[in-house]
């Protein structure tokens, strides 16, 4: 796979996991070329709305990323960080992504807390972890 499709679907992935975690990422560490989000607005902005997402994922009245609202925006965001890295084939390579980081993170996490008996806040911290990793990763790519 080349590499900016790659970056793109590692993103994906992240915001299937965490909605804004990769912009947040592209803000900070993206190509030099993404200008109007690495200004200071754009840098704040995707971090607040990052450490938002990552404070309310573990609170018990927060909807489930697999409801339809949550999960359109999951794949809207993960098209979107996808074009951002591959232009018209980065967006579908990002939704798919999305769609994958979405189900596969809804899966493992009550793998992990209801098959195994992990405590919650592990689990979601791990899955936060990971989430930057992807992200971080995808913009060494």
């Amino acid at each position: 796979m080349p590499t900016p499709l790659l970056a793109a679907l590692l993103l994906g992935f992240s915001a299937g996991l965490r909605s804004m975690t990769p912009l947040a990422v592209l803000a900070w560490l993206g190509p030099p070329q993404l200008t109007w989000l690495q200004g200071l607005f754009g840098r704040l902005l995707t971090s607040v709305f990052a450490a938002g997402e990552l404070v309310a994922d573990k609170l018990p009245f927060t909807p489930a990323r697999t409801r339809v609202g949550p999960l359109i925006g999951r794949l809207l965001i993960g098209a979107g960080v996808g074009y951002l890295m591959a232009e018209k084939p980065g967006a579908l390579v990002g939704a798919l992504g999305a769609f994958a980081g979405t189900f596969g993170g809804f899966q493992a996490r009550r793998a992990l807390t209801g098959g195994l008996g992990l405590p919650d806040l592990l689990v979601a911290l791990v899955e936060d972890a990971v989430a930057i990793g992807l992200a971080v990763e995808a913009t060494r790519l």
